[in-house]
């Protein structure tokens, strides 16, 4: 089976988002398990389409840098001559993208599109106050579920959601497969020992992380806890539609509570890095407004990290909140705060819960386990080649 995934793919030492992590986890083990693999990623690059060859597989990358205010028609016809060029040496059998992906591509003969559901701009801009409602985005999401054989929701929710706004998703196959996790790369050496006090967050700066409302919670958390230092790694996003630094708006706000001993914001990190920094934090406290299936959460519980999410959207769907770990409001800095302080006042507990949750990720969110899953349903959805 040959299956081409269009979108983001994480590179070990550059920092990507949950898609990109997504592919970059589940395509070794589609490999392992005797698939090929192909991946159109987008960068700005000096051609129009350059190559690369990872291991067992290879990216093609496309320029994103031309035409201007047109960038995404001539994204989107490089990607369709691509996807030609591909099917031509190698016949593919399954051609996956997000939401919007395949606005304006051409299928080959004999191929499957699937759309896999990450949250797309319909579902963003409906559960979180900094995605603004796009008339254009959402057409072209439209247009491209449209073409879409069979939906994979990376989610009960983002599923349920999604067709609330697209009805017709519903009348095409479509199931459910959480995010994979390298477990691998996610496993605590039994020697490594997190630094007392230390809370970590790890996600683009924006609001709909619920980044803010941490930082608005560790007066009470340090009140309670005075060795309590929160550490922040991310992007710093621009705030829409005025531009400006949200990274900027969350340093005035800790120098307002004078909290710049307890807290410091770092840049973000590679993706090489992340296991190192998960494994030096006691709390890792992730309080987004709204996720699909956040890749983030799955690789602090598969390092055994006690962990405090959000019951917003599939947060029960991920956690079982005080077996694998806890989950707040995350628009309550007091709710945040109490669920942190927990944590850190009852350890075995907390240790507990890691341990649960180490548990639950190796059980039902392995690359191996999950990619066998997609293989599967990928192949009821496979065309015979004329």
């Amino acid at each position: 089976m040959h299956i081409c995934f269009i979108g983001e793919i994480a590179r070990p030492q550059v920092k990507t988002g949950g898609i990109g992590s997504f592919v970059a986890n589940l395509v070794p083990a589609l490999l392992s398990q005797g698939a090929t693999v192909s991946v159109i990623s987008y960068k700005q690059q000096t051609r129009d389409v350059e190559t690369e060859e990872a291991e067992g597989f290879r990216i093609y990358w496309i320029n994103t840098h031309q035409w201007g205010p047109l960038r995404w028609l001539k994204r989107a016809l490089d990607t369709s001559r691509v996807l030609r060029q591909i099917h031509q040496q190698r016949p593919l059998n399954i051609v996956e993208s997000s939401e919007a992906g395949l606005f304006l591509l051409r299928k080959p003969a004999g191929v499957s599109f699937v759309v896999r559901l990450h949250g797309g701009h319909r579902f963003f801009a409906a559960s979180t106050a900094d995605t603004p409602f796009s008339k254009k985005k959402a057409w072209f999401e439209q247009q491209s579920l449209k073409k879409a054989d069979a939906i994979i929701g990376v989610s009960h929710y983002v599923l349920q959601q999604t067709a609330g706004f697209y009805p017709f998703l519903l009348q095409k196959p479509h199931t459910v497969i959480p995010n994979p996790i390298l477990l691998h790369r996610f496993s605590t050496p039994a020697s490594t020992q997190p630094v007392p006090g230390r809370l970590l967050f790890m996600g683009a700066l924006t609001e709909k992380k619920g980044v803010r409302q941490l930082i608005m919670a560790m007066p009470a958390i340090v009140a309670k806890w005075p060795t309590a230092q929160l550490h922040i790694y991310g992007k710093d996003i621009a705030m829409r539609p005025s531009g400006a630094s949200f990274k900027a708006v969350l340093q005035q706000l800790v120098a307002e509570l004078n909290m710049e001993t307890h807290i410091r914001i770092f840049e973000p990190i590679a993706n090489v890095e992340v296991p190192g920094v998960l494994a030096a934090a006691e709390v890792v406290v992730l309080p987004s407004h709204m996720e699909a299936m956040p890749v983030a959460w799955l690789e602090a519980m598969a390092m055994g990290k006690a962990f405090v999410g959000s019951r917003t959207g599939p947060g029960p769907e991920v956690v079982q909140t005080g077996e694998t770990g806890l989950l707040c409001d995350p628009f309550e800095p007091a709710d945040i705060a109490d669920k942190v302080l927990y944590m850190l006042q009852h350890p075995d507990e907390a240790r507990r819960m890691g341990t649960r949750a180490k548990q639950l990720i190796q059980q039902q969110y392995g690359a191996d386990h999950l990619a066998a899953t997609n293989l599967q349903y990928f192949g009821q959805l496979q065309h015979p080649h004329p």
